[in-house]
């Protein structure tokens, strides 16, 4: 046991002198040129010095140059358009008959101013002109009144004839069959019932006719002018125009007027035009039929103006 502790720390010793030796120089060598060293740089490392890398600036993109843009057209100012020039309808050629064929599918109804009206149309067309205001007809009795007319019965004496028959006012109309009607009443009505009454017979009459005629084109007429010994009181004739003209506006049929054309400056009927008390003479039915002429170029031509009488 002795003889191995021994052996042991022999054994130390030997290598704690052993560690104490100098070492020896190292032997001179031959000088080897510089020669790079190998990159021994891994991936990760060049990433790492890559992204930890001052970032270089780079040049600025040019400015894109805008597109031009058009430059907005301005709108012209619309060019008015010139009012056109209105045509002039002369005496002469209303006179000649231009326009009357414009009657020839109407009819003409009314009292005794309407029928010794239609006396005149005959006797021109028998006499001078065949075609006087075309092939116009008259449905009219002696005495007729708006009243009388707005009953739409046949019995007593005043009534309409039509073909030798007793008719009611749409009855006639309906046989007839026109494609317009004017209407002419009051002069019997005005003189002895109260005017708003008398328009109500207007209104019922208008309701007659077109109920029973509902294509008809119905144009209602201005109530006329009388002389002083048929009407002795302030003549008011225009006051009630004025009113059935708004009556007809409110039943949408026409209404046409050429009763200022006859009146004096009292508004009565002028002398000159007048046959009797209120009837007119030849030369009044000559201003009713250039007034009915004037109405059918306005409807045929629209834009006309008229050489002054």
């Amino acid at each position: 046991m002795k003889r191995g502790w021994f052996c042991i720390c022999i054994l130390l010793c030997g290598l704690l002198l052993a560690c104490g030796e100098t070492t020896p120089p190292a032997a001179e060598t031959t000088a080897v040129p510089n020669t790079p060293e190998p990159v021994s740089e891994t991936v990760e490392e060049i990433v790492s010095a890559m992204t930890e890398a001052p970032e270089t600036a780079l040049p600025p993109e040019p400015e894109k140059t805008p597109e031009p843009t058009e430059a907005p057209t301005a709108t012209p100012e619309p060019t008015p358009t010139p009012e056109p020039t209105p045509e002039l309808i002369t005496n002469e050629r209303l006179d000649s008959g231009e326009f009357d064929s414009f009657y020839d599918n109407t009819l003409f109804v009314g009292d005794s101013l309407t029928l010794v009206f239609s006396h005149r149309v005959r006797d021109v067309r028998n006499s001078t002109d065949p075609n006087y205001l075309g092939k116009a007809k008259f449905l009219a009795a002696t005495s007729m009144s708006a009243k009388r007319a707005s009953e739409n019965h046949t019995k007593g004496d005043v009534c309409f004839m039509y073909r030798g028959k007793r008719v009611t006012l749409p009855d006639g109309v309906h046989e007839i069959g026109p494609e317009r009607v004017f209407m002419m009443f009051g002069l019997n009505d005005l003189a002895v019932r109260d005017w708003d009454e008398v328009l109500g017979y207007f209104a019922k009459i208008i309701d007659a006719i077109l109920e029973k005629n509902p294509d008809v084109e119905l144009i209602v007429e201005g109530v006329l002018p009388v002389r002083p010994a048929f009407y002795d009181k302030e003549p008011k004739w225009c006051d009630f125009n004025i009113g059935l003209e708004k009556l007809c506006g409110e039943k949408g049929v026409g209404y046409v007027s050429f009763a200022e054309e006859l009146m004096d400056e009292n508004g009565y009927l002028r002398a000159e035009l007048a046959e009797g008390k209120a009837h007119l003479n030849i030369a009044g039915e000559d201003v009713w039929a250039r007034f009915l002429r004037r109405y059918a170029a306005q409807r045929l031509l629209g834009n006309v103006t008229f050489e002054t009488p």
